[in-house]
């Protein structure tokens, strides 16, 4: 069984007779948007709900409590590089079959979602929300703002494991990750790729023994479909596709950057986004979908939709709503070891209180 194929299921237009029109696609709007232009496009039509994003108590994930302060350790910049968790697969829990799942936006391995701009918006938040056990554990361990890295998978790959990134340059993840950066933060990679983009044609490609550039964007590409998107058997090639190491060498890049001196006129979370995408408005698209994470009244139109859509929707022969399909995806996760990791030491990288203090004004 293939756990993470159920999640690629497409929008379908099957919707209850009393609400047929209620996310019927408008022809007018655009298709096939890269991630790049999904937000710019999502904040046009929804402009209005960004501005009423509010912080409040999440309705997904672990609940929250009262905590005592975590103790925690400070790190070193060069142990941030070389922390790699130690995790694997070890089936605790079966995976679920369904039948007749729906999920918003047409999602293909060539690193694009189609659809509407809502259906594409809401179809990345369902999709990342089932790592949301994952990403807050990492952000614990790091002492690192909530939902950061939620925003980010929603960012990177739409909430879709086994997505590449559509530069078929190497990256892959659920925060994608180039060979270069994975080696650099000791992830084992494909054929061991160490390049900032191997694909074939660019400089930066890893060369052959015969001198030649090698391809390890179409190699990925290859291997995942010879695999049927299969992460429990991906994970053996490659550790970016592992979700927990993944997200954890994010976290260790994000921490590694926030504590080194900050660029001109730039806070450190702010620098450390910079020098984590090379690009300057990635901060501002994370943190705008990170209002959205944080949003109880988005999120609640979104568990709407879900449960309009899937009215018919079988998880293990029964009916299925939104908090149970939440539920069972993350229930998933621990099969990654995710208690293993949730057990082991918490770290307090330079800057991180300072950064943390400024998301909680």
């Amino acid at each position: 069984m293939n756990f993470e194929n159920s999640f690629k299921n497409n929008y379908s237009p099957e919707i209850p007779p009393k609400n047929k029109n209620r996310y019927k696609k408008r022809e007018d709007e655009s298709t096939d948007l890269t991630r790049r232009e999904f937000l710019k496009n999502a904040g046009l039509m929804l402009g209005g709900l960004a501005a009423m994003a509010i912080v409040g108590p999440k309705i997904i994930g672990d609940p929250i409590k009262k905590e005592r302060e975590i103790e925690r350790e400070n790190i070193d910049l060069d142990n941030l590089k070389r922390m790699r968790p130690n995790l694997g697969y070890e089936e605790k829990y079966e995976e679920p079959s369904f039948d007749g799942l729906v999920l918003p936006g047409e999602l293909n391995e060539l690193g694009y979602l189609s659809g509407s701009s809502g259906d594409i918006l809401d179809g990345t938040i369902i999709r990342s929300l089932r790592y949301e056990n994952i990403t807050s554990a990492v952000e614990k361990k790091y002492n690192l703002p909530s939902n950061l890295l939620l925003a980010m998978c929603a960012q990177e790959s739409y909430g879709y494991n086994p997505l590449l990134n559509a530069l078929g340059d190497g990256g892959v993840g659920l925060c994608h990750m180039q060979g270069m950066a994975a080696s650099e933060y000791n992830l084992k990679t494909y054929k061991n790729c160490k390049a900032l983009i191997c694909n074939g044609k660019s400089k930066h490609s890893c060369i052959s023994e015969n001198g030649n550039k090698l391809n390890h964007g179409e190699d990925l590409a290859l291997l995942v479909k010879n695999e049927h998107s299969n992460i429990k058997k991906l994970i053996e090639y490659d550790d970016r596709f592992h979700p927990i190491i993944n997200l954890d060498a994010a976290a260790r890049m994000i921490a590694y950057h926030m504590a080194r001196s900050e660029r001109s006129g730039m806070n450190p979370m702010k620098t450390a986004m910079k020098r984590y995408s090379g690009r300057d408005p990635y901060w501002g698209k994370v943190k705008e979908l990170m209002k959205y994470f944080n949003n109880r009244t988005y999120l609640e139109t979104v568990e709407e939709k879900f449960n309009l859509l899937n009215n018919k929707t079988k998880m293990n022969s029964k009916e299925v709503n939104f908090k149970q399909y939440i539920e069972e995806s993350q229930e998933q996760n621990y099969n990654y070891q995710l208690e293993k990791y949730k057990s082991s030491i918490f770290y307090r990288p330079k800057n991180s209180d300072q950064v943390l203090k400024h998301f909680q004004a």
